[in-house]
């Protein structure tokens, strides 16, 4: 969870909104276009973190040029552009990367946590239609540039999905890659229907989000379950990309920061009772025995 503001040098952008960005200048670039996919990065002082998900994200992911003055001349522009919240130590982003086209930083002013820093970076124009709601501990691996593509294409292909998610190593539930089905069978690499994603790195269609009231703030944990419930109660269909993997640190912010409390029984279990509080027993229960399906 992390994020900063920055903001542009006199002459750092061009006419076309492009940066002539040198390494270590603070700018803050909009982009000249309206991406069809930003990715929210909330972080909290992972710098080394942050930088290998951003490379992974620029390098791994077809159609978003390396090279920082390559936008320029583009004829169709790059899928994906990343918005970083800084729950941090204020401009410690700028001061620890590269200024860089691909993503601007900005400034939460102090730990609004992963939920805080969700509607902070929602929240900065352009809005696409698709965010790509990530944790700063992912890594996109080398082999498949199709991944993002793959997602979107699900979304394109049922307009009734709300969002979709990929196999990981660290996530529970379904998303799993040792996930098995209802025969005890690992689960297939095709897209499945399910009725839970995990926020580690997860496609949502913004309007989607925005109908069921945005990001809830003030849980315990669990924003995800909490999520999941909201879309499939107003009628949305969730989706898993079997055929994509994304790697997955996982828990190095929480348990830096809160290394009793992460994860422990107690957040557990406090979890778990404010989910069905707020969304009753038999919904939640229907959500984690669900077995996932082909989606057809």
């Amino acid at each position: 969870m992390e994020q900063g503001q920055v903001e542009a040098e006199p002459g750092g952008v061009n006419a076309d909104g492009v940066g002539s960005v040198r390494p270590g200048m603070e700018v803050e670039l909009q982009p000249p276009w309206i991406p069809e996919t930003t990715a929210i990065i909330p972080t909290c002082d992972n710098y080394d973190q942050l930088r290998f998900c951003l490379s992974s994200l620029l390098m791994h992911t077809q159609g978003v040029p390396y090279e920082p003055t390559s936008w320029e001349g583009l004829r169709t522009m790059p899928p994906l552009y990343a918005v970083v919240v800084n729950n941090g130590v204020p401009s410690g982003i700028t001061r620890n990367l590269s200024a860089h086209p691909f993503y601007q930083v900005a400034e939460a002013g102090g730990n609004k946590g992963w939920e805080g820093g969700l509607a902070l970076g929602l929240a900065v124009e352009p809005k696409s239609p698709l965010v790509l709601l990530c944790n700063d501990d992912i890594h996109v691996p080398p082999g498949d540039m199709t991944w993002l593509g793959k997602m979107v294409q699900t979304l394109r292909d049922h307009p009734d999905v709300a969002a979709v998610g990929p196999k990981s190593n660290f996530v529970m539930h379904h998303q799993h890659i040792h996930a098995c089905g209802a025969d005890g069978r690992l689960l297939p690499p095709v897209v499945l229907e399910t009725k839970l994603l995990i926020g580690f790195c997860v496609l949502v269609r913004r309007d989607a989000l925005e109908s069921v009231g945005g990001v809830t703030q003030g849980l315990p944990g669990g924003d995800d379950f909490d999520l999941s419930l909201r879309l499939t109660a107003a009628g949305w269909r969730l989706a898993i990309q079997g055929d994509v993997y994304v790697h997955h640190w996982g828990c190095q912010t929480g348990a830096r920061l809160f290394p009793q409390r992460w994860n422990s029984r107690e957040m557990i279990e406090d979890t778990r009772d404010e989910i069905i509080r707020r969304h009753r027993l038999r919904p939640y229960l229907a959500m984690m025995n669900f077995k996932p399906v082909p989606l057809v």
